[in-house]
């Protein structure tokens, strides 16, 4: 449990907190698709009316979409977010305002959250709790939290109850989401951002956070990794949990989130609160930037949704953690090269940092990268000096607007980062607005190099065993391997890079080729299209603008001419697909 002499007083009066507003649960999974419909199509002629009066930007797109997905709830939530990441895919106004989704939701009535919890537990409430406050004190679009006491130990714990409609929507939403990527993928809008990864991505994060016991063995691992980091996580009440109830330690600590509205509300009371409290801002942004960086980078086991709302201060400048429903990993090579890559930055080795940087895109197109690379370094020289003028507004030396960066330059030369650099980069993006409160001086290149810095000297600490050098490397060895390999990766990635443009430049005629193939495949689907639109006008179904006047021809024969151009587009298709496989030095190579 955690030690009293770590809980503040409290920033906000019970009565200064917003009340949270009770609904009933809507049953729209029967007829989701025609509600998705109708508020999109809504949100659709909106758009195009703010258009023509002249009143659309980038701002207000991306408040109308958060809007949007906020009202849809649960799934479209986590699509927001994620969307969020794609600078490359939407401008940067937009993504700013879908990053601020988070699910806050109206709450249900405290008689079904009592019936789910004496449910799932199998006993009354007055058996299992000395105190239940029926009303929650928190809620979300998948569920609500309550606060209560064990008649046991008289602890005082966070009970969260998933809404009992959250799985099925879940569900009905995924099928609507499955059908829209096979849509996107079949008209080849933009496959280089590979929907169907999203897909799943989007799918295994809502499986995770609709059981709780995903996040119950979640907040036990990270409760023992995060000791290090001197950073608190509740304790976990496995005998009164289940996979749609998870009963935790409640932390009496004070919400980033409230913290960062105070401030800008009354901050001398904040700063009444920080010396009573002997809490520093810098040192908590500090801390909080260089363990989520050893998250990331070393327990390869990170809080993935690190927003105000799931860090809580508290006092000698301690931090709390909550909220372990999004918990993320990646791939050990990519962290192996990502800390090589980092190490380049850092010590200004900008031309190595941008051959590693070249690992991180699944594929690459054979094309002459030379202008890239000119703008690569470009930008990170740029950052590295703004980094040392501490007056310089904060979001001029975030990591994020470096990264946010790199993304729009890429998607120019229809680059697409793998979802490891993604997952990493939301991680730090949600995290952003407390480093933006805490440490609006924050120079990122030299706090990275203290991070790298501490990361050899504990991995220094640490004996190397060869058995688990494949998959575990020891850090000092990672840090520390010798120059001449590093140089002999670069020139071999140069190598590959010149015999691509070289391969690319003697075929042309291989290009050619699928380049009319696309475009068969084009007339293929606009013949389709005004076939079907000529058949139906012919049968008086519909009025067209089209100015064609084909003679008239028997249903049947309509059929077959669509069958048939059905069947060409599908091998053509096929074709373009087996000719980029036998030849994909004209299309893109790997790493």
């Amino acid at each position: 449990m955690l030690n009293q002499k770590y809980r503040p007083t409290p920033l906000l009066e019970p009565d200064e907190q917003p009340p949270i507003t009770l609904k009933e649960i809507p049953t729209q999974h029967r007829f989701r698709l025609l509600y998705l419909l109708k508020h999109s199509t809504l949100l659709g002629v909106k758009i195009v009316w703010l258009k023509l009066r002249r009143q659309l930007n980038n701002r207000i797109l991306g408040i109308l979409l958060r809007d949007l997905f906020q009202q849809f709830g649960i799934l479209w939530i986590k699509i927001g977010q994620l969307l969020a990441m794609r600078v490359d895919l939407f401008p940067a106004e937009v993504c700013t305002a879908l990053s601020q989704l988070h699910n806050q939701a109206n709450g249900f009535s405290p008689e079904l959250a009592k019936h789910l919890i004496e449910t799932e537990l199998g006993q009354p409430i007055e058996v299992l709790f000395s105190h239940f406050e029926a009303h929650p004190f928190a809620a979300a679009s998948i569920s609500q939290v309550h606060r209560a006491t064990l008649r046991s130990n008289q602890c005082t714990v966070a009970i969260k109850v998933r809404k009992p409609n959250a799985e099925q929507l879940f569900h009905a939403d995924m099928r609507i989401i499955r059908r829209l990527v096979r849509l996107l993928q079949w008209l080849s809008i933009r496959p280089y951002m590979r929907w169907q990864e999203m897909q799943w991505e989007i799918e295994q994060l809502m499986i995770e956070e609709l059981d709780y016991e995903y996040e119950a063995a979640n907040m036990r691992r990270m409760r023992k990794s995060l000791k290090a980091h001197h950073i608190y996580v509740p304790k976990v009440f496995m005998a009164y949990s289940s996979p749609s109830l998870l009963t935790m330690e409640y932390v009496a600590g004070v919400l980033m989130s409230d913290y960062l509205k105070t401030a800008q509300q009354a901050p001398e009371r904040v700063d009444t609160w920080l010396q009573h409290n002997h809490i520093d801002p810098t040192v908590v942004g500090r801390r909080l930037f260089l363990s989520l960086m050893r998250q990331l980078m070393e327990d390869n086991l990170f809080h993935a949704d690190l927003h105000p709302g799931n860090i809580m201060l508290l006092r000698n400048s301690r931090i709390a953690c909550i909220d372990f429903g999004s918990i993320g990993f990646m791939n050990q090579e990519f962290l192996e090269k990502y800390t090589l890559y980092l190490n380049a930055v850092t010590q200004q080795h900008y031309g190595k940092a941008f051959d590693l940087f070249l690992h991180f895109p699944k594929d690459i197109p054979a094309t002459d990268l030379t202008a890239l690379k000119a703008e690569f370094t470009h930008i990170l020289q740029a950052c590295d000096e703004r980094c040392r003028i501490p007056t310089l507004a904060y979001t001029e030396k975030s990591l994020i607007v470096l990264n946010d960066t790199f993304l729009q330059v890429l998607s120019r030369y229809h680059i697409s980062m793998t979802w490891d650099f993604l997952r990493m980069t939301r991680a730090l993006a949600t995290a952003d607005a407390a480093f933006r409160e805490l440490i609006p001086a924050l120079d990122s290149i030299r706090l990275m190099q203290t991070y790298l810095r501490q990361r050899m000297a504990r991995g220094m600490q640490q004996p190397l065993k060869p058995q688990s050098w494949q998959h575990q490397p020891n850090t000092a060895a990672l840090l520390q391997l010798p120059s001449s390999a590093n140089e002999a990766m670069m020139l071999q990635n140069t190598i590959i890079r010149k015999q691509a443009y070289v391969q690319c430049g003697q075929r042309p005629v291989a290009h050619a080729i699928q380049t009319l193939l696309s475009i068969w495949i084009f007339i293929l689907r606009l013949t389709a299209c005004v076939c079907l639109l000529e058949y139906l006008q012919q049968q008086a179904l519909i009025e067209t603008w089209l100015p064609l006047h084909w003679p008239r021809l028997d249903g049947q024969v309509w059929l077959l001419m669509l069958l048939a151009c059905a069947y060409l587009h599908r091998v053509m298709v096929q074709l373009k697909q087996q000719y980029r496989a036998q030849y994909p030095q004209h299309s893109q190579y790997h790493f």
